[in-house]
């Protein structure tokens, strides 16, 4: 993975693989792009989603190291571990990061467990030109609110983070485009943050320090 920074405000960082979208959804809100609407009447069925584990563990390597656990999550649920690599010149980094992973990460807002998508399949042949630019705009790591769920959907499932994309054939004629997505984290399902941002927060706010 690669190395993160924003003008130096904030610690350079290195996830391992398969918890870098946890972080960086977060870690972006202050520059990225508006979501992108999605229509649920897009979605080829079925929707296939996976309620997320607490992270309850957190083992942050780098200079210097830290751990943390939150062990009435752990006897609840079992042990989930969030592991990445900082690189910092604040010592005290490691050690936030991990008291952040655990706030945020052993249970879910409100104890209601985050939702992502194992599968978002888009049948491009049934969507007009504009809707296959709108769809094929949409990279890796943006966001998007699917629009018009049904009320059956879990709480906050509605936006998400696109992590992967895939587009495939069949020998029919069929074009496929697949989104593998990650759920947007905060105080409350399907809302990021609130999180600290210089030029909007202020001291003694309601915003958070991401970590």
């Amino acid at each position: 993975m690669g190395r993160v920074t924003a003008a130096g405000l904030r610690p350079a960082l290195r996830y391992s693989e398969g918890t870098a979208s946890r972080v960086l959804n977060d870690y972006w809100w202050g520059s990225s792009p508006q979501p992108v609407d999605v229509p649920f009447a897009w979605i080829a069925n079925p929707a296939n989603w996976v309620e997320d584990p607490p992270l309850n563990v957190a083992q942050i390597s780098g200079t210097p190291g830290a751990s943390a656990s939150d062990p009435e999550s752990i006897d609840e649920y079992g042990e989930s571990t969030f592991t990445a690599t900082i690189a910092s010149a604040t010592a005290a980094d490691s050690m936030t990061l991990a008291h952040w992973v655990l706030a945020y990460y052993a249970t879910g807002p409100d104890e209601l467990p985050r939702v992502r998508f194992l599968g978002l399949r888009f049948v491009l042949n049934f969507r007009t030109p504009e809707e296959i630019r709108t769809l094929l705009q949409v990279g890796e790591g943006r966001r998007v609110s699917i629009t018009g769920t049904p009320a059956t959907w879990p709480a906050g499932a509605a936006e998400q983070v696109v992590e992967g994309i895939a587009h495939s054939t069949d020998d029919e004629g069929g074009r496929f485009l697949d989104w593998i997505t990650s759920p947007v984290i905060g105080v409350v399902p399907g809302v990021p943050g609130p999180w600290f941002k210089l030029g909007s927060s202020f001291l003694g706010g309601p915003d958070a320090i991401l970590f």
